[in-house]
């Protein structure tokens, strides 16, 4: 009686043991990677407050190019030529539709960064922003000088 007991507890073991093996497979093969989210949302390319102007300091360019399936770097522009700093961002994560965060780090400096967006057709909002785990952007809000942060527009196709 003791060895069918144990058989059919094995067999009961084995069987959760192969459903969780299955959800885990399952959920890991759904998850989008930073390309994925980034081409789902058309967040690739070019951005900027204003179009129509050239980028300067007060007018930033953001280029968002990928690099591979889990990195997209995202170039900060101040001049046709000039970066003022560049991001890598290798995670992303939809929180909602249409609200996405993503993280990674600054280029050449020792900050790491998560950023949440709102999305809408051709445009972003930076919603939330930190960075090494100080808030800089909190509900759409500069926190240093209270500004409420404008959408970037897509330029161009």
């Amino acid at each position: 009686m003791r060895g069918i007991r144990g058989g059919g507890l094995n067999a009961i073991a084995f069987a959760v043991a192969a459903a969780t093996a299955t959800i885990l497979a399952d959920s890991s093969a759904q998850a989008a990677s930073v390309k994925d989210i980034f081409e789902k949302y058309k967040l690739l390319g070019t951005f900027s407050y204003d179009c129509t102007k050239p980028a300067d300091k007060k007018n930033l360019y953001y280029v968002n190019r990928v690099v591979d399936a889990d990195h997209v770097e995202r170039d900060e522009m101040i001049g046709p030529e000039t970066r003022s700093r560049v991001i890598m961002l290798d995670k992303a994560e939809e929180l909602r539709p249409n609200e996405i965060k993503f993280s990674g780090s600054i280029v050449d400096g020792p900050s790491s960064v998560t950023v949440v967006w709102h999305i809408e057709s051709n445009k972003m909002l930076q919603w939330e922003s930190t960075h090494d785990g100080k808030p800089i952007v909190r509900d759409g809000v500069f926190l240093d000088t209270q500004y409420k942060m404008p959408f970037l527009n897509r330029c161009g196709n």
